[in-house]
């Protein structure tokens, strides 16, 4: 017999265990993988919602830039994708409205844009 020579105690023991491990190292293997993609993708979404909430500030002050109308920081006077303010590049402020507003008109998908673009 397999567990001849063992004490009673050791025998329950060892059909304890051995009833127990392989169902839980099967579990491990099938199972396992799926858990950490899951775990993965779930760490990816929190990184993902993070960035999403992060507010846009200007690269130049850190000024919070959510729901400015121009590309222009109201704080440091720099516009966006620029190093320079609109005076320094040469354009006046209005210029600028100007040509949102036309955008705004020409495209569909802005229409829904507030169509006064003055800065607050």
């Amino acid at each position: 017999m397999l567990l001849h020579g063992y004490e009673p105690w050791q025998k329950i023991a060892l059909l304890a265990f051995m009833s127990f491990v392989p169902p839980l190292l099967l579990a491990l293997v099938v199972f396992g993988p799926r858990w950490y993609r899951f775990l993965q993708a779930r760490r990816e979404l929190r990184a993902l919602r993070k960035e999403s909430v992060r507010p846009l500030t200007c690269p130049h002050c850190g000024y919070n830039m959510r729901g400015s109308e121009i590309p222009r920081c109201p704080e440091c006077g720099k516009a966006w994708g620029f190093d320079r303010t609109f005076e320094e590049l040469g354009i006046a402020e209005s210029q600028v409205i100007d040509h949102l507003r036309q955008r705004r008109e020409a495209d569909p998908r802005l229409k829904q844009a507030p169509p006064d673009a003055t800065p607050r």
